[in-house]
Formats: structure tokens, sequence, C-alpha cells
């Protein structure tokens, strides 16, 4: 008599993470350790003190909330697989051999004990900040997108794919902003790299009317009695373009927004 198969077991999620992460980079992934319920990450605290950074400081490197980092070193949550990637890519530390169960930071090839000094030359040499780095990422990023979005157009059914694609990513940016504490640099980016004089030409009329003074404070208009009511203004500040996602935040051409404007 044929002996019934035994029941396989139904893989972790951690599991499941290894494997997809295995077929998509076709590296071997070898099988997550079991960890027990609320133990602690003292692995990550660890990591943490080598490189000399605070709780804030290490989240703000991953782009996630200060409470995760937290929560799994107090073991209320467990470290999944894609944050472990990113603090691997982010420190050069061997994350894998972490969740494999060795709680020691190892360097990147795992044969000896992770150092700062091998944080500072991960750093030096995987960090580019140069200029020109940045503007080649930044058009191979924007190639990148458009083909996305030629993609989503044609791709769906009964509608296409675009409205929500477009809407993911102003939802990443906004989550990017918040998480990698953005706003406050954007808007001293904005301040110094984006000025530009913006004018306006109006009649005294209309420079006067009520309705108009938020303008008029913005131009700083200065009312001369003397001037009548037809004769016309230009005012002339300098400004700087507001941080909008997707909006249009590019210097006009020769530095200068001019406007003739009219109120009915």
């Amino acid at each position: 008599m044929q002996q019934p198969k035994p029941k396989r077991r139904k893989p972790t999620a951690l599991e499941k993470e290894f494997a997809a992460i295995e077929k998509a980079g076709g590296v071997k992934v070898y099988p997550p350790r079991k960890w027990k319920q609320g133990e602690k990450n003292t692995w990550l605290k660890k990591l943490r003190a080598i490189i000399g950074r605070s709780q804030t400081q290490f989240a703000a490197m991953l782009g996630v909330d200060r409470k995760t980092i937290i929560n799994i070193e107090n073991g209320r949550t467990r470290l999944n697989g894609t944050l472990a990637h990113k603090i691997q890519v982010a420190t050069g530390v061997n994350a894998w051999l972490h969740l494999r169960g060795k709680n020691t930071p190892l360097n990147f090839d795992g044969s000896r004990a992770y150092t700062r000094a091998d944080f500072d030359y991960w750093i030096k040499a995987h960090t580019d900040t140069g200029d020109e780095s940045i503007k080649r990422f930044a058009e191979l990023a924007s190639d990148t997108f458009l083909l996305m979005l030629q993609a989503a157009k044609k791709c769906g059914t009964p509608k296409n794919h675009l409205p929500a694609l477009k809407a993911a990513f102003h939802f990443w940016c906004a989550d990017a902003i918040k998480n990698f504490q953005l706003k406050n640099m954007l808007d001293e980016i904005l301040k110094s790299e984006r000025k530009y004089i913006k004018e306006r030409t109006m009649s005294y009329g209309d420079w006067r009317r009520p309705e108009m003074h938020g303008d008029r404070n913005f131009y700083e208009f200065k009312d001369d009695s003397r001037k009548p009511d037809s004769e016309f203004l230009t005012l002339r500040v300098q400004a700087h373009a507001g941080f909008s996602i997707c909006g249009n935040m590019k210097v006009p051409e020769g530095g200068i927004e001019s406007e003739n404007f009219k109120v009915y």
C-alpha cells in the first residue's frame, strides 16, 4: 500500500520574500532564521552604534519612520527582507547574514566584523554626490518614468493605468519628502537657485482696487494720489519657484516673468 505524501509546509512571509529576491536577482538567498515572538533586535542597535547614528538619523538614511526602527529594536516588529536590503545598500553591512541568524554586524562579504571604516569606505565608494552624477541619474530616471507612463497608457482594460500611475508617483514623492526630511532643503534650493524677477503692469485704478490687497503687498505697491486711475504702473519684485510635485518650478526664460493685468 502506497504511503500518502506528507503535506508540504506553507512558506512564511519572509521565506516568500527571500524566494522573490533570489528569483529577481539570480543569486542564492539562504532560508531565514526563525525569530521568537517579541525577540529584541540587538544587531540593529549594534550597527547604529558602529556608524554613529541615532534612531532618527538611521531612519532618515533609509527613508522610513523612526517608529519603524524603534519597533524592530524592541522586538515589536520583525526586520523584513525589503528593509534589510535598504540597510545593506545604505551601509554596506551584510544584512542577509543577520536574517540567517548572525547577531554580529559583518562586512559585505561576511568575512569579518563590520567596522566604522567599512561604513566610511562604502559611503565614499558608492555614494557619488557630484552634480554630474546627479544630472546623469536624473536623465536616466526621467527616461525610465517616461517609458512607464507610455506603458501604463497602452496596457490595462477597460481603461488605461496612466491616471493611477501618475497618482502613485505623486504619493511616492510626498512620502519620500516626508521620510527623507527634504522639505526645508527643497525650499532652500528653490530660494537660492530658482530666483527670477516677477513683474506686473496694471493701471493705478486696478492697483487701488480693494480685492488687490494681497497683490499690492506682494509687489510693494505705494500709491501716489497725484496719479490718475488710467495711468499704468509696472512693479518688479524678486521671486522664486515654490515646490509643487510635477508642477512647473523652472525659472522663466530670460529670468523675468512679465504679465499685463487688467481687473474686470
